[in-house]
């Protein structure tokens, strides 16, 4: 949903609506149906954070697998993919409850976005920086 091809970005879309059902979570459901319509114009920014929130108060078991799955992307060739990653891993820990804090491996997760401020992208440096901002409170 983050690509300048609008057929993949249609195609992504068009995915996650036919597995939103199956995901077992009713709010993730309803957000894929009413937010990812074909020609709709998606903030992919805000659309991801509030993603992380309702991931987060569906699946709280699992947050702590979905952040290192978005630590190994960290590693991808492409920059968009590690971009979307630090993004997404900023938006799980910055929306975490302070009482569930303690499941993440944080310091292996800010060694990892540390890492990604050196990246040679000015893309993949931004998005690390602003996944770092949402830490302030750790």
């Amino acid at each position: 949903m983050n690509e300048d091809d609008k057929s993949v970005v249609v195609s992504c879309k068009k995915a996650l609506r036919q597995i939103g059902p199956l995901l077992g979570s009713t709010a993730v459901n309803n957000m894929f149906q009413k937010h990812l319509l074909e020609d709709a114009q998606l903030h992919y920014g805000e659309f991801m954070n509030d993603l992380a929130r309702l991931l987060i108060a569906d699946f709280s078991d699992k947050i702590n697998f979905y952040t290192m799955n978005c630590v190994g992307f960290f590693k991808s060739v492409w920059q968009a993919i590690r971009a979307s990653a630090a993004m997404f891993a900023g938006f799980l820990l910055g929306n975490l409850p302070k009482a569930d804090r303690n499941t993440i491996s944080k310091e292996h997760v800010c060694a990892a976005l540390k890492m990604l401020l050196k990246d040679a992208s000015p893309r993949v440096r931004m998005m690390a920086g602003e996944a770092m901002s949402l830490l302030y409170d750790y």
